[in-house]
């Protein structure tokens, strides 16, 4: 199948060439490289740089770029790819040039305009290595037999002097982070036999990691060829700089194509934080499954069992009336102390200075405890019976028929009576009932009225809140990197009305601030800006040691290395 490369050339005087190559191949080599079909000059341009697939889906209907692990990578509309199909009107980048895709007559083809300044320069380097060519140098030895040579003196400093045990530390390939400084003079910590690559094994002595995914397992039975070892993001002997990994060439390399890697997965295939889907909230299904719904779902709707109005709580002319006061979001939604996620509420905290569970003004101060319901009744009854024992005489009607009355109502005169079980009961059920469907519950909770009463003799119970302590746990925020931008540019809570609102900003509202590239007045993000890969677990009690134990191991460590310098 034909793919046609062609260059319009810009000369000095104005007027255009136009060249086209026609490559008879359905996988064309761009590089720089002499087996490239598309052969490009530059520092920039690996040897083998990407590869073009022609027909990828069958018959030639696709164009199909991939990156073969080149120095710059491959930019796709400016966005960095490790495989992306194309179509045409893209623009390619590789190196320095730039082509724009096209579909004509049944062919694929990449069109590229250059200045006929870069030609001279290019001219110029060839001539340059010609005229080299002709120096008397060139009658020297060649540089094959000189770099051969000094292989061989490399390989027997470096390789077989370290065996005889006289120097160990050429072998060390640069500086060792500061996280591993302790261990720095024993390589076999993490360097189990020569020559071969460090094995999760010997991370996991030390350290105790979360799985990347559920599906991580998986993954790697349907793909073994795949190299997941610890060591392809925490590279070592770089100082500080790399033990973390941060670029997204890592992470793009599975999620961009993820669907194809894992037919099963829901996960969508992201290829940049440009084309990143919609961000997604976490819910608790009845079943107590989790279940992931888009910000941009119109059926998004928080499930919480709570009666709140974020409306009337931030209301601005409340102060004044009836002694209430204006709130602000951070009188509830406080930064727990890494300032980075927000605290749960509590009715103590946050609620009880507006919300009074006082039950009766006979029993001014007493409020009826928060957060089980099953003891409110039994806490009613001990209360009246104590009130009606310290005065007797209050509370039996005359008539045999017992009387209802509001909770804290004077008793008229004719009606008191004497202190009697019968009276204690009817008194706790009637503000039992007051509490949970007039006042103090059901003003924020879900109430149930129990067919029959509890084992605690409770006639009524409140659905758990169950408020998500993180709605999106897969993910990072740090509310105090972003504390001087005001919460209503992210929470639209003001105008908020019901409970089921989710008031949680998308991908829009970051990316006013936030791109992949760091542009000017713009924070840079990389797929770790917001993601973890895995998370740090606490290890186990077997894999710890005595200190004492590690200091004698590094002393022996360090005096091996220096009787090895001494024989040296």
């Amino acid at each position: 199948m034909s793919f046609r490369y062609v260059i319009q050339t810009l000369n000095k005087n104005g007027s255009k060439e136009s060249s086209v190559q026609e490559i008879e191949k359905n996988e064309v080599l761009i590089g720089r490289g002499t087996s490239s079909d598309i052969l490009l000059l530059g520092k920039l341009v690996s040897l083998n740089h990407a590869q073009l697939t022609i027909g990828y889906k069958g018959g030639d209907k696709g164009l199909l770029i991939q990156d073969l692990d080149s120095l710059s990578g491959v930019f796709v509309n400016d966005t960095l790819v490790s495989k992306s199909a194309l179509k045409s009107g893209d623009r390619v980048k590789v190196g320095a040039s730039t082509f724009t895709v096209f579909f004509e007559d049944g062919y694929w083809g990449f069109f590229e305009e250059r200045s006929d300044d870069v030609e001279e320069e290019e001219t110029e380097v060839i001539v340059a290595a010609q005229e080299k060519r002709l120096r008397f140098q060139s009658f020297l030895p060649s540089m094959t037999v000189l770099s051969s040579l000094l292989a061989v003196g490399v390989f027997l400093l470096y390789f077989v002097a370290p065996f005889l045990d006289t120097n160990v530390t050429s072998w060390n390939s640069g500086p060792i982070s500061n996280a591993h400084k302790i261990i720095e003079s024993d390589c076999a910590q993490c360097h189990a036999s020569g020559f071969t690559q460090v094995r999760d094994q010997e991370c996991m002595s030390c350290h105790k990691m979360s799985d990347h995914a559920h599906s991580m397992e998986a993954l790697l039975e349907q793909h073994p060829d795949m190299d997941a070892r610890c060591a392809e993001c925490h590279m070592e002997h770089n100082g500080d700089a790399g033990i973390i990994a941060e670029e997204s060439k890592l992470c793009v390399g599975c999620h961009g194509d993820i669907n194809s890697l894992l037919a099963e997965t829901d996960m969508p295939n992201i290829e940049s934080f440009a084309a990143h889907t919609e961000f997604r909230v976490s819910l608790t299904e009845a079943d107590g499954g989790q279940k992931k719904v888009s910000i941009s779902d119109p059926t998004l709707k928080d499930p919480t069992p709570l009666k709140l109005n974020h409306k009337i709580h931030l209301e601005p002319d409340l102060a004044g009336k009836d002694g209430l006061v204006t709130l602000e979001c951070m009188d509830c939604h406080e930064m727990d102390k890494a300032q980075d996620l927000i605290k749960p509420i509590s009715f103590e905290a946050h609620c009880a200075d507006c919300h009074s569970l006082e039950f009766d003004e006979r029993l001014a101060g007493n409020s009826v405890p928060h957060g089980d319901a099953e003891v409110v009744y039994n806490y009613l009854y001990a209360e009246y019976a104590k009130l009606y024992l310290e005065k007797e005489g209050v509370e039996e009607p005359s008539s045999g028929s017992r009387r209802r009355r509001k909770p804290g109502q004077a008793v008229k005169r004719g009606q008191e009576i004497s202190f009697t079980r019968d009276s204690v009961v009817d008194q706790a059920r009637e503000t039992e009932e007051a509490i949970f469907t007039r006042s103090a519950c059901q003003l924020c909770h879900m109430v149930e009225e129990l067919p029959e009463p509890g084992a605690r003799g409770n006639r009524f119970q409140v659905l758990k809140p169950n408020v998500p302590d993180n709605w999106m746990p897969d993910a990072i925020f740090d509310h105090g990197a972003h504390q001087e931008v005001t919460c209503e540019s992210c929470h639209n809570a003001r105008e908020s009305e019901e409970t089921s609102d989710v008031l949680l900003p998308g991908k829009e509202n970051c990316y006013q601030c936030h791109d992949q590239f760091g542009s000017e007045g713009m924070v840079k993000s990389d797929c770790v800006t917001c993601h973890s890969y895995h998370e740090p677990l606490i290890l186990d009690d077997k894999q710890k040691r005595e200190i004492e134990a590690i200091l004698i191991s590094l002393e022996q460590q360090i005096g091996k290395q220096a009787i090895g310098k001494k024989t040296g």
